[in-house]
């Protein structure tokens, strides 16, 4: 008998730039073993768990550039809802207002409001772990990760 543990959502913070972390998520979103880089990627699904619950999503709030977050399971689920419905009142209102002041008005509410929920959203999830990635700009890879606890 397999007893998995529950999960509400993973989110841990990657002392590194989105571009990055989106490169880590893209690790344990594949199917297929990424070769040069197998040893980081069964570390990183062995960590994100979840990800088949929710896959793997790299996310950055203001601030830091050097600080992002990756989310799997249902707080992956509950960031990408965010982000349709923030697309979808953006969309709204530039049909409604068309491009001008009042539509720079509801779209940075929205942006702000967006911020304002990720950011809750990362708080109520967040693991007392984080990721310092050791990434090569020049070979485009992940050569290593350490947790910190």
């Amino acid at each position: 008998m397999q007893i998995r543990p529950i999960s509400f959502g993973r989110t841990i913070k990657v002392n590194a730039p989105i571009s990055v972390s989106k490169h880590a998520a893209n690790l344990i979103n594949s199917v297929q073993t990424i070769r040069g880089e197998s040893d980081v990627q069964q570390q990183l699904k062995t960590l994100f768990y979840d990800s088949k619950e929710g896959r793997a999503r790299a996310v950055a709030v203001d601030g830091n550039p050097n600080e992002s977050y990756i989310v799997t399971g249902q707080a992956s689920k509950d960031v990408a809802i965010l982000i349709k419905d923030k697309n979808e009142q953006i969309a709204a209102a530039k049909k409604n207002y068309g491009e001008g002041e009042m539509f720079n008005m509801v779209k940075d509410a929205e942006n702000e409001r967006f911020r304002d929920l990720l950011t809750l959203i990362i708080a109520e999830n967040e693991e007392p772990v984080e990721l310092n990635i050791n990434y090569s700009k020049r070979k485009n890879r992940i050569k290593s990760l350490n947790i910190l606890i």
